[in-house]
């Protein structure tokens, strides 16, 4: 799951490993956040050609 809360942007896993005993979770500064993907779309090399 993505999320956004407020200045940050969050990843986490919703289903737990056998042996984790809680969520794993990513944060993110927003605004670097959003700066990487607009980099992303920019670049277009990992698209498939065709």
């Amino acid at each position: 799951m993505v999320q956004r809360i407020g200045d940050i942007v969050m990843w986490s896993d919703r289903e737990l490993p056998a042996d984790a005993t809680r969520p794993l979770e990513f944060t993110f500064e927003a605004e670097q956040y959003g700066a990487e993907l607009a980099r992303i779309e920019a670049d277009p090399w990992w698209r498939p050609q065709g």
